[in-house]
C-alpha cells in the first residue's frame, strides 16, 4: 500500500516540505505515481513508531495544546497552527494515546515532585499561586486527597518552596507535583489534563487520560 505526501505528513504531524526532504535524504522510502509522491505505508508505519518517543521542543507542545483547545494565539504562526492540527489529528486517532501524551508534551513545563507534610496539602491546593491539575483537578475524576498537583510560574516556585518547606524528592515519589513554567500558568484545558495524568504511568491514571482524548474526539 502507498500513502499520498499530504497524508503522509499529517500522520506524522509534519509539513509536507519536511516529509519530502525526509524522502530526499532517503529515511523514507517513496515512489512516483503519475505526478504525485506516495510513501510505502510500512516504510510510514515504521517511522511512526520511531517517531512516538520524541518530544516536541516546548513552542510546538504549546501549540498542540492551543489548538485542542481551539485558541489560535498571535504569537504561533499559520505553517505552526497546520502542524499541531496534524498532531492534534493524530492523537484523536490513537487507540492508546496516552504514550503520545507523555512524549509529545514532555517539555510543556518542568515536572517537579517535592515531599511535604500532610497536613499542609489541603493549603497548597487551595493556593492561589498554584493551579490545581493532574489527580488534583476535579475533571480527573480521581480522589486523591494525599497528593497536591498543579502548575506555578517559575517565578513562584522558590517562594512556595520554602513557604511549605518543600523537600525535593530525588527518587521522584513525593506527595506534591509542580509543573512549572516559565509564564503565567495556564488554564487547564482537557488535553493538559490528560497529558498530567498520562505522566503518573498508572493503569487508573492513563485509563482516565484516554477517556478525555476520546471525548476531545467526540466533540471534534
Amino acid at each position: 500500500m502507498a500513502v499520498s505526501v499530504p497524508e503522509a505528513a499529517a500522520r506524522l504531524g509534519l509539513s509536507e516540505r519536511r516529509l519530502r526532504a525526509l524522502i530526499a535524504a532517503g529515511q523514507l522510502h517513496a515512489e512516483r505515481m503519475g505526478r504525485a509522491w506516495a510513501v510505502d505505508e510500512a516504510d510510514l508505519a515504521r517511522h511512526e513508531a520511531r517517531s512516538h518517543g520524541r518530544p516536541l521542543s516546548e513552542r510546538s507542545a504549546w501549540a498542540l495544546i492551543d489548538v485542542a483547545c481551539d485558541r489560535r494565539p498571535d504569537n504561533v504562526l499559520p505553517s505552526e497552527q497546520s502542524r499541531a492540527r496534524a498532531r492534534l489529528r493524530r492523537l484523536l486517532s490513537e487507540e492508546s494515546p496516552e504514550q503520545l501524551l507523555r512524549s509529545w508534551l514532555a517539555a510543556r513545563a518542568a515536572r517537579r515532585v517535592y515531599r511535604a507534610s500532610p497536613r499542609d496539602l489541603e493549603d497548597l491546593r487551595a493556593d492561589r499561586r498554584l493551579r490545581v491539575s493532574g489527580v488534583s483537578h476535579p475533571d480527573s475524576g480521581i480522589s486523591a486527597a494525599d497528593i497536591a498537583e498543579g502548575y506555578i510560574s517559575e517565578s513562584d516556585l522558590d517562594i512556595v518552596a520554602d513557604e511549605y518547606l518543600l523537600v525535593e524528592a530525588s527518587d521522584g515519589r513525593g506527595n506534591v507535583i509542580l509543573h512549572v513554567v516559565r509564564g503565567p500558568v495556564p488554564v487547564i484545558w482537557p488535553v493538559l489534563l490528560a497529558a498530567d495524568l498520562a505522566e503518573h504511568r498508572s493503569p487508573r491514571e492513563e485509563a482516565r487520560a484516554a477517556e478525555i482524548v476520546e471525548s476531545l474526539r467526540d466533540s471534534s
